[in-house]
């Protein structure tokens, strides 16, 4: 029912249509409106952003075919989204749904967008119910975010910066942590540190078996270096 009232549902009928012809990896966004019910019980309409990613990447180079889409692919998306729209990283959280909080999203494998503590949208694994209903197989990851109260954070006007002269350095770190643990609990340590050569951070791995012990994780962070009057 809530899924129908979203721009989620013409991307998973798209989803199936691509599936159909054969598409191994389907990727697809709309702008639209959602419908619900405010607060005051009349019917609102706000603009919404839909995301959907299904399948594996296409293969490059060597390879014979590409990773399977997870979820932090699609929170790498909605990330950069924000980014572009100069909404700093160190404001948006992503909060783990709590039970039946989304009824379209898989409750064990989804999360609350958060932007200075106020929920502008939900991304996640597309729920077993729906998944049964359109016949599709695998995992499919939605994103629906509230384009009205997400503008309400994008500042009138911001700064561009010119491009980098000198090279960053990449370095990599693990982090064996309980299975509870969040994984932006680390990098929102990391922005505190505050220090101007750090150009960025994020997770690229999860990791859960041998050698790992059982009830925990190893998170890998690819962190940048780079300094503005200098090679490193």
């Amino acid at each position: 029912g809530a899924l129908r009232r979203s721009p989620l549902a013409g991307l998973v009928r798209a989803l199936v249509m691509n599936r159909a012809h054969g598409a191994g990896f389907v990727g697809a966004f709309e702008v639209g409106k959602s419908y619900g019910t405010g607060a005051d019980g009349h019917p609102v309409e706000p603009r919404a952003i839909g995301v959907l990613l299904a399948g594996a990447w296409p293969a490059c180079g060597a390879m014979r075919e590409g990773p399977a889409v997870e979820f932090g692919d699609l929170k790498g998306v909605v990330q950069n989204l924000l980014s572009g729209l100069a909404i700093a990283e160190s404001r948006v959280r992503f909060r783990p749904t709590a039970a039946s909080e989304v009824s379209f999203v898989h409750p064990g494998k989804a999360a609350i967008v958060e932007i200075d503590g106020t929920p502008v949208g939900v991304l996640g694994a597309l729920h077993p119910e729906a998944m049964q209903v359109f016949d599709l197989a695998g995992e499919v990851w939605i994103s629906e975010l509230d384009f009205t109260a997400i503008a309400h954070y994008v500042p009138r006007r911001f700064d561009l910066t010119a491009p980098p002269r000198f090279p960053a350095v990449a370095r990599d770190i693990a982090v064996i942590v309980d299975e509870a643990f969040l994984a932006d609990d680390i990098l929102e340590e990391i922005q505190k540190v505050s220090d101007p050569r750090i150009e960025s951070a994020r997770l690229f791995d999860c990791y859960r078996g041998v050698p790992i012990p059982p009830g925990q994780k190893s998170l890998a962070y690819a962190i940048a270096y780079r300094a503005s009057d200098r090679t490193l």
